[in-house]
């Protein structure tokens, strides 16, 4: 009987110590071959409020460390002067009535407190007319932001019609274009993805910011399902095939943006909803890239953005590249919406002191 248990024992600890090794591996592994790994490392980020007994106490550790928080107690960028730039992403989709009034409300108030210089929103329809001015297609929560005295300018394009993702600033703003990183099938317009480019100044520089919203797991969910059957494959099946999608999806989808982001002369900031959290192969990219995560370097905690009310995952990002100096990160409370905005506060590195620096010019 011993001899049974020790060999149960050994066959748990042995399939324990793989599921960790396989989530642990997913943000090395390109998604196209084992797009499943990152199924798993979720499922380890979910395990870490569990109380594990003692004897998983190590791998408990490494998971903290690893799919938890990237850098426990920051780096602290130092403290936060007058001038710096604030830059902020936040995912607000649209609000049904009555509740629209008294949401746009709350978010006017947010946004003038945080007073952020540079805003990437997603899920927010801007209409213009065609000249930039906004039309009656705009969101109203959008437009209460461009009107005194908050006085938000939204980037614009010549004969730009609409976007979901508007980039609002209190700096001067220019050069802005938006480019398709995937279409799914033609009969669904709604399966594309977009990246919005908008060149700023700040403090007599020229540099870029990126809004992001990388393709969604969508809105099938199996624990929302109305009579879910667990134990069967057939119930499961569609949702693998829609997770699958998902990651091979944003595998491509970052590699459009990789490309880009080597083609750029400026500064650079990328901001928005990555449908991604730090273990993931798309994060790996940027970072390896040489973009620096505001959050992962100076913030505190989990910084969790999704899902708005529980301290599950964070998947909206402020990264920045070397030129940048990262003083502050953090995730303001807000109920707005099933996500948390992203606030960074960035100053620029000494001209001489920036390491791979970008050449400012074209």
């Amino acid at each position: 009987m011993r001899r049974i248990a020790r060999y149960v024992y050994y066959a748990l600890s042995a399939a324990l110590l793989g599921l960790f090794l396989i989530g642990y591996a997913a943000r090395y592994v390109h998604p196209r071959y084992t797009w499943w790994a990152e199924l798993v490392a979720m499922g380890a980020v979910a395990l870490r409020a569990w109380r594990l007994a003692a004897a998983y106490a190590l791998v408990l550790v490494l998971a903290v460390v690893r799919f938890g928080v990237p850098h426990p107690f920051g780096d602290g960028g130092g403290a936060p002067r007058p001038g710096d730039l604030r830059v902020m992403t936040y995912n607000v989709p649209r609000w049904g009535s009555p509740a629209e009034a008294a949401k746009t409300s709350r978010l006017r108030a947010l946004i003038d407190s945080l007073e952020p210089g540079l805003l990437a929103l997603q899920e927010a329809l801007v209409d213009f007319d065609g000249k930039g001015a906004l039309t009656d297609g705009t969101r109203p929560y959008v437009r209460t932001l461009t009107e005194p005295p908050l006085g938000y300018e939204v980037a614009y394009s010549s004969g730009q019609r609409r976007t979901t993702q508007p980039v609002l600033g209190r700096v001067s703003l220019f050069d802005l274009s938006q480019q398709t990183l995937r279409a799914g099938r033609p009969a669904d317009m709604k399966d594309v993805t977009y990246v919005a480019r908008a060149g700023f100044e700040w403090k007599g520089r020229r540099a870029v910011l990126y809004n992001v919203h990388l393709r969604s797991f969508g809105s099938d969910k199996p624990w929302r399902a109305d009579n879910p059957h667990l134990f069967d494959w057939g119930f499961w099946k569609p949702y693998l095939r829609q997770y699958r999608n998902a990651y091979r999806a944003r595998a491509k989808e970052i590699e459009r943006i990789q490309k880009m982001l080597r083609q750029e002369k400026r500064p650079v900031i990328v901001a928005g909803d990555f449908n991604s959290t730090p273990h993931s192969w798309v994060y790996r990219q940027l970072t390896a890239g040489g973009m620096q995560d505001a959050f992962g370097r100076t913030g505190d905690g989990w910084g969790s953005t999704y899902h708005s009310d529980l301290p599950f995952a964070r998947i909206d990002f402020v990264f920045a590249s070397a030129e940048w100096k990262i003083v502050e990160a953090r995730v303001p409370e807000a109920d707005l919406s099933d996500h948390r905005p992203m606030l960074a506060t960035l100053r620029w590195r000494s001209r001489e002191g920036g390491k791979g620096k970008r050449q400012e010019g074209g």
